[in-house]
């Protein structure tokens, strides 16, 4: 076999080592051959070689990854410890312990002695033996649980305890932390606890009852922040969107008005990446609702219906209707803008960063201490690329709304909305001279023919 040849085979060996990897059968592959020549092994034995030396670096590299993530302060070994300092500790005892029976029957095991006496050396040592065994370790210490606990309340400042706990547990899941009250213990100590008076719960047993959530995408929430101006002087309205299954912050958008247009091109663009929802919950207020509008359609809500997304309204002055929504808002503005952002440029910056941390890094106590963005999953049905038409069922009457909001009906035009100019509205005939009017599936109100006109 030429040179030539020789080389290209050890590099398309490399090759496809590097492809199943096998870093060590690709740097030993060619001394090991020679080594089989000298010593006359068969195939088989050669293919052992190899496949044995490859596991055994393996073996050693996970052993190194552990020991890494142990976080020990320092590396010592039992082998390395001076019995002779310490005459109630035996080689024995700790070799024995070495083995990890004591781990696998769940068993503490104390060192108690002064300082200087080799404790930590002992644990340390421990350690090491747990990690050869391919344990998972996490060298730790009361004080270091406590700086953690310390640091990740400096971090995330407006958090309580138990989510703080929520959130180191995801990170550190193999470390047992203290319980709810004692890390709210520990912070109060620390003066990072900000006492709040506590507020009569007011109940409201007539809200409106809307079903169980069991999805994402089920059912959304839509609101306009309460509007504050940035330092520029410029008012910013922050327009929010969320999943009520997930507790997602979908769209957080800083506007300098709440205009129609500006919440449709805001929710289009989110519809457009993602999808529709099955229905969007909002307020009594503009541009979600119409006041001057038969069941208080608006603009927005005509755009809606035709895409087959369900409203639902809360009830007048009621904002706990939609309490969790108001929640998220009361955390967005402690986190945003409080002080405000020197303009509007800069609070989207801001809205950006606090929805990213709000999905991805905040633990929420209804999702069991998880995050919004591992119960989302982006809805199935798709946006349009055109509106629908909607069609009604055989027996109804249809009309098309005129440009200044009317309707023919026996001669008569009867005022029904703008918002529904150019639009097919279904008149159903529930009793003598008594029509419901629908678009869409939703009741619009009822046309009394005696009185000649639409009741809303």
């Amino acid at each position: 076999m030429s040179s030539q040849m020789a080389q290209l085979q050890e590099a398309t060996i490399k090759t496809q080592c590097k492809t199943l990897r096998m870093p060590m059968i690709a740097s030993q592959f060619s001394t090991l051959a020679e080594q089989a020549i000298r010593e006359k092994k068969s195939h088989i034995g050669y293919l052992e070689a190899l496949l044995l030396a490859e596991i055994e670096e393996r073996e050693r590299n996970t052993i190194e990854r552990r020991i890494r993530e142990a976080h020990l302060p320092r590396l010592k070994t039992l082998e390395e410890f001076d019995y002779t300092q310490s005459p109630n500790v035996t080689a024995a005892k700790m070799r024995d312990l070495a083995e990890g029976g004591y781990i696998e029957r769940a068993e503490p095991v104390l060192f108690i002695g002064e300082c200087g006496t080799g404790k930590t050396h002992l644990l340390t040592g421990l350690c090491v033996a747990a990690c050869r065994q391919k344990r998972r370790v996490r060298f730790t210490t009361a004080a270091g649980l406590v700086n953690e606990l310390v640091e990740a309340k400096h971090k995330w400042p407006r958090w309580g305890p138990e989510k703080l706990l929520d959130w180191l547990a995801a990170k550190h899941p193999d470390v047992d932390w203290p319980a709810v009250s004692t890390a709210g213990a520990i912070l109060k100590r620390a003066g990072l606890v900000k006492t709040n008076q506590r507020r009569r719960q007011i109940t409201h047993p007539g809200r409106p009852r809307i079903g169980p959530v069991t999805a994402p995408n089920q059912l959304h929430n839509i609101d306009f922040k309460g509007n504050f101006r940035t330092r520029d002087g410029r008012w910013c309205y922050p327009l929010t969107l969320t999943d009520t299954f997930s507790r997602s912050l979908l769209v957080c958008r800083g506007f300098l008005s709440p205009t129609h247009q500006d919440t449709r091109t805001a929710l289009e663009r989110w519809f457009r990446e993602q999808g529709l929802p099955d229905a969007i919950r909002s307020d009594n207020g503009e541009p979600f609702v119409s006041s001057q509008s038969l069941a208080g359609l608006s603009r927005l809500g005509v755009w809606l219906i035709k895409l087959g997304v369900e409203r639902i309204r809360t009830r007048p002055g009621s904002p706990q209707d939609n309490g969790l929504h108001e929640r998220m808002h009361r955390t967005l503005k402690e986190e945003t803008a409080i002080p405000p952002a020197a303009n509007l440029a800069a609070q989207q910056r801001r809205f950006n960063q606090f929805r990213r941390e709000y999905n991805q890094e905040r633990p929420h106590r209804a999702l069991n201490g998880r995050t919004p963005a591992s119960h989302y999953s982006a809805p199935t049905r798709q946006m349009p690329d055109r509106l629908p038409t909607i069609e009604y069922a055989g027996h109804l009457m249809v009309r098309i709304v005129g440009s200044n909001g009317t309707i023919r009906w026996k001669g008569d035009h009867l005022f029904v909305s703008e918002v529904l100019a150019g639009e097919r509205i279904g008149l159903e005939e529930t009793d003598y001279g008594i029509w419901s009017l629908y678009f869409g599936t939703t009741l619009l109100g009822i046309l009394d023919e005696q009185e000649g006109r639409i009741l809303g």
